[in-house]
């Protein structure tokens, strides 16, 4: 995906790909041709870092009403910032909102006796409402944005996708889980559950000193916190920064109820077992 490294650089390159990506490739077996990736978002730059280490991951989507797959990106033009064009036999086509649909021999029938339902998903016409957002370019490449449903709306009627957000605020190492508050608010908060050894380890060697012994409600930790969120958020529109946030104490699991098997989070759960929280969050 790019230059060939020339000279010095393809040396240098050489030597860290025999002591670094070497390893990384042993650890998946030595052998492995490629892989498919599928089931959640797979973050762009992981899928970059595992491309440039030898380790060919195909990013692609599907859902099980379409058995499952329908798109996925091709072996000899990968693009990681996307699930690939469709498929042969599938027809991809976006709705006038942006819905991602589909069409053709592998898209269900219809639910078990479950007729209303089945006519919300599939239309007269035969296309498979998927309920993701996405943007398809000019090659045919497939990018998600996020699921129609969950898009958030400022009170100033701008959407925000939470996924895309919080997918950014989960690259930093402090970060082990974040969900954002949005919809019909003035601005962006979120709920972040720290990787507290991390957390302690980057604050030492920052700021030079210990946690204080009530971080989770320090003001200095709060913004030295803010400002690594700003960072790992950047390329977003302004919109979409985290403006305010709230440490919690439980990680969500799927034994709390509060993950899908696929780990995806239930916002309205969370929300409700957090509400004094985000409620405190917008009334400060």
């Amino acid at each position: 995906q790019g230059r060939a490294l020339r000279g010095g650089r393809a040396v240098a390159w050489g030597v860290l790909d025999r002591l670094v990506n070497a390893q990384l490739r042993r650890k998946l077996g030595g052998r492995l041709r490629l892989f498919v990736s599928g089931g959640a978002a797979l973050n762009p730059k992981i899928a970059r870092f595992l491309l440039s280490a030898g380790i060919t991951v195909l990013p692609g989507y599907g859902l099980t009403e379409a058995a499952p797959v329908l798109s996925v990106n091709p072996l000899r033009r990968i693009k990681p910032d996307t699930v690939g064009p469709a498929l042969p036999g599938v027809e991809l086509r976006l709705s006038a909102d942006g819905e991602l649909l589909a069409r053709g021999p592998m898209v269900m029938q219809g639910y078990w006796n479950r007729p209303q339902e089945t006519a919300e998903a599939i239309d007269a016409e035969g296309w498979l409402h998927t309920g993701d957002k996405a943007v398809i370019d000019t090659d045919g490449y497939v990018r998600i944005v996020d699921r129609a449903k969950e898009i958030m709306v400022l009170s100033n009627g701008e959407n925000v996708p939470p996924a895309v957000v919080e997918q950014h605020l989960a690259m930093d190492p402090c970060v082990l889980q974040a969900m954002i508050v949005a919809d019909g608010r003035d601005y962006v908060a979120a709920l972040i559950m720290p990787d507290v050894p991390m957390l302690q380890q980057y604050w030492q060697r920052e700021q030079g000193r210990s946690l204080p012994r009530d971080w989770r409600r320090d003001a200095g930790v709060r913004d030295w916190m803010l400002g690594r969120m700003a960072a790992h958020t950047h390329d977003l529109a302004s919109y979409m920064q985290v403006q305010r946030f709230m440490f919690v104490d439980e990680e969500w699991t799927q034994e709390s109820g509060l993950l899908t098997p696929t780990l995806k989070l239930k916002r309205r759960l969370i929300v409700d077992l957090h509400k004094n929280d985000i409620r405190r969050l917008y009334a400060e």
